[in-house]
């Protein structure tokens, strides 16, 4: 019975593959299995569609799909196979999309509140762009230093906390005074880079606001990496399968590029995304991951959570 592998060098939740012209497509047949062998040589990524019209058609026939490297499953979701086993080395990424195959409510409310919680941050503060702004010059003018900003900063906070979502606070935040201290600190930091940065040139107006927004949002991101690493590590108990899953796609959705890595400490180290996250929505992929195509494909693939039992699920 003919297996197909597919061995995808790509970020682990993104859905992007090698660029067409960095692909070398290899077929290797080894007995009855056949491996697919996608990498890129220059390190271009780019989404699945763009390059799907010139690696389906020389995937040979097969009975069963088998990804021991699922990351974000970009040739999975479009072969839609009807027989599928899926493995990843990272248990979080598998127990999400356990959850996923489930269509576990609880985790989809979950996502909707980053969603949903992350723009209403940058649209209240947005609408507020102009005390931020008086802030920011009295700064940048000397008239009122570092501590000063810092005091003006968490007053902000503090008024605009009851406006970022409903039900944020109990469904997401686990300690509310190192969310609050966590967008203080990367606001005040941001206001004092860009103010040695506008030294060197002065910024556009769009862009100067732009810089002053992402340190409430690089704040928001930061405090939940700050979470992430504390459920990996232990130093944070939390039995909400759901909770740890939503956190991980969080995580991964607004981190830099998408990047999978960790310090030697065992730390999750990837910055924000950067002032192009900030107005970023990804309700259209948790409608997706929650449609009916999706339910579909999962209820006939079985996923392995943990990698040593990989082979065993192959026979």
């Amino acid at each position: 019975m003919p297996v197909t592998f597919a061995l995808l060098k790509s970020s682990r939740i993104s859905s992007r593959l090698a660029s067409s012209s960095g692909v070398l497509f290899l077929p290797i047949f080894f007995s009855s299995i056949c491996f697919i062998l996608l990498y890129t040589i220059y390190g271009v990524y780019t989404r699945f569609g763009m390059i799907s019209d010139k690696i389906v058609p020389h995937i040979p026939k097969y009975k069963r799909y088998i990804e021991p490297f699922f990351g974000g499953g970009a040739l999975f979701f479009h072969l839609n196979p009807q027989k599928a086993v899926i493995n990843d080395i990272s248990s979080s990424l598998m127990e999400y999309y356990r959850l996923i195959k489930t269509q576990d409510k609880q985790l989809q409310e979950l996502l909707l509140c980053y969603n949903n919680s992350f723009s209403n941050l940058y649209s209240v503060c947005s609408a507020s762009y102009s005390d931020l702004l008086k802030m920011y010059t009295d700064l940048r003018s000397g008239k009122r230093n570092a501590t000063d900003i810092e005091t003006q900063v968490r007053l902000f906070t503090d008024s605009i906390a009851g406006r970022i979502n409903s039900g944020f606070s109990e469904k997401l935040l686990l300690d509310e005074k190192a969310f609050t201290d966590q967008l203080v600190k990367m606001t005040v930091d941001k206001m004092q880079r860009t103010v040695k940065n506008e030294q060197k040139a002065l910024f556009s107006d769009e862009n100067l606001k732009n810089n002053l927004l992402t340190g409430f949002t690089s704040g928001y991101y930061m405090y939940f990496r700050d979470v992430f690493n504390g459920l990996q590590l232990k130093r944070i108990e939390i039995s909400s399968e759901q909770y740890r899953a939503a956190n991980f796609c969080f995580i991964r959705e607004y981190c830099y590029g998408s990047m999978f890595r960790y310090n030697s400490k065992g730390e999750f180290n990837i910055p924000y995304g950067g002032m192009s996250y900030n107005s970023k929505n990804f309700r259209a992929k948790i409608d997706s991951m929650f449609s009916k195509d999706i339910k579909d494909v999962f209820s006939r693939t079985d996923i392995v959570l943990i990698l040593k039992t990989f082979s065993a699920t192959l026979h």
